[in-house]
């Protein structure tokens, strides 16, 4: 069974995430400026958004269609004016990119609450430039039974997809995803599959196993972020090989019709 970390909150790094932060702070400043081609530009193509719910996924291609497509109409009309970061911690680093932790709110021109969002921002560095690259939405914090239940389900979603890994059934691993479904790769690049059946058939076991791979733990299992319907889930993987791989990952895990799996996934290279 997958244990949860001891630690109650976020899992903090050094001061790697220095460039990744710094891109992320001028994020929310367009966003309070509504400036859209200024927000467009903080971000990297593909550029992926993951959120619990149906469809809940959404991508696009480059800043020209992502400005387009911004409307602040619809906050503003609620009365919102401002965003704030509550909290924001980087969660894992590495050296092209940065997983931070950050929950913002939204405040009205009296500076009270509209909304309160969690998410986890992918933040990669391309060709000398960082820029936000995905962004694992989990909704507005839970507390108490809800909390403990949402951990409860994302934990069972891991045990879940370790579970296929370990029995190299392919139908299995991708049974453990809602679609579509997101991965940032280790090198910051967004890989997207529609449906279960597209991971299936292109699921292999055989790199894996040339390397004299037996079986993949978890270890430091920490649920970082968690709503009702949606945890992110920062852990380290180990992979009992030859060179006995151990690597960061996260996974956005999220209920929907019941059931919990997997909406995405960014990872690291192994240390």
């Amino acid at each position: 069974a997958v244990a949860l970390c001891a630690a109650a909150g976020v899992l903090a790094q050094p001061v790697r995430g220095t460039a990744a932060l710094a891109v992320h702070d001028r994020y929310l400043a367009a966003w309070n400026a509504q400036d859209a081609d200024a927000f467009a530009a903080t971000l990297h193509y593909p550029h992926a958004r993951q959120a619990p719910g149906a469809p809940g996924s959404t991508s696009w291609q480059g800043a020209e269609e992502y400005a387009a497509g911004m409307d602040f109409g619809p906050l503003i009309a609620r009365g919102w004016v401002h965003s704030y970061w509550d909290t924001r911690t980087v969660v894992q680093a590495g050296d092209n990119k940065v997983h931070v932790a950050a929950r913002a709110r939204r405040v009205d021109a009296d500076e009270r609450t509209i909304q309160t969002v969690q998410t986890l921002y992918v933040i990669t560095e391309h060709d000398g430039r960082w820029g936000v690259q995905a962004r694992f939405s989990a909704g507005p914090p839970a507390t108490g039974r809800v909390a403990d239940a949402s951990r409860k389900g994302a934990v069972e979603a891991v045990e879940a997809y370790l579970d296929a890994v370990n029995r190299r059934d392919a139908q299995a691993f991708a049974a453990t995803m809602h679609y579509p479904h997101y991965r940032v790769t280790r090198a910051g690049r967004v890989q997207a599959w529609e449906e279960a059946r597209e991971v299936a058939s292109t699921m292999s076991f055989d790199r894996l196993a040339s390397t004299g791979w037996v079986r993949t733990a978890a270890y430091n299992v920490n649920p970082v972020q968690v709503s009702a319907d949606g945890v992110n889930v920062a852990l380290e993987l180990l992979r009992y090989n030859a060179a006995g791989e151990r690597f960061d990952t996260l996974y956005l895990v999220t209920r929907e019709d019941g059931r919990w799996a997997f909406k995405g996934r960014s990872s690291f290279a192994p240390r």
